[in-house]
This record gives structure tokens, sequence and C-alpha cells, in this order.
């Protein structure tokens, strides 16, 4: 097992979450990081670009360790790897592109 996956397995302990809570966060982790250092609003779609990059990113190395140690490989669950881990920064995204079609304006008392 490779220094990834033994810290991937030690954090999931700690913090007492499945791989699949692992991904979740770290890609929301990434998605809010990318957001502000590109100035792009979490709203905007570019914003998930980072988060997506980093999903796949991390499903390369898993395929990569599984083929190093010798483990089978079904790519379906890679790929549910990179929905999963893209599902909370896509949500958020989506509702506060939503939301900010439905802002209405205040009238101001004179």
């Amino acid at each position: 097992m490779s220094d990834y996956q033994s810290i991937k397995l030690v954090l999931g302990d700690v913090f007492g979450i499945s791989r699949d809570g692992f991904h979740i966060f770290l890609a929301f982790g990434v998605y809010l990081v990318a957001a502000r250092l590109f100035r792009f609003r979490l709203s905007d779609l570019r914003s998930l670009v980072a988060p997506l990059l980093f999903a796949v990113l991390l499903e390369v190395k898993d395929l990569h360790d599984s083929t190093t140690f010798g483990f089978s490989i079904n790519l379906f669950w890679n790929l549910h790897d990179i929905v999963v881990s893209m599902a909370l920064p896509l949500v958020t995204s989506l509702y506060l592109r939503i939301g900010e079609g439905k802002t209405k304006e205040v009238p101001q008392n004179e």
C-alpha cells in the first residue's frame, strides 16, 4: 500500500469518514480555495474546473496504486469517486447560480 493510501485510511479513521467522504471534503476544499485564489464567484462554473481536475488526479493516483500493488481495477468505482467528489461543489455552484437570478431589489424608504 502506498503512503497516499495509508494517509487516506488514517485520515478516514481520525475524522470518522469513509473514502467517499474523504473525496467529498477534499474536492469541496479545493473548490473553495481555487475560487478564492482565482477570484471566481462560487456560482461561476469555472470554479468547478479545479475540483474536477483534482478529483481526476486522485483517481489517476488510485489507478496507479492499484496496478502497482496488484489490486483489481473497476473503472466504474473510479468514475463513481469522481462523481461523488464533484457532487457538493456542483450542487453548491448551481444553487448559488439559481439564487443570483432571483434576487429582488429592496425598495428604499424615502
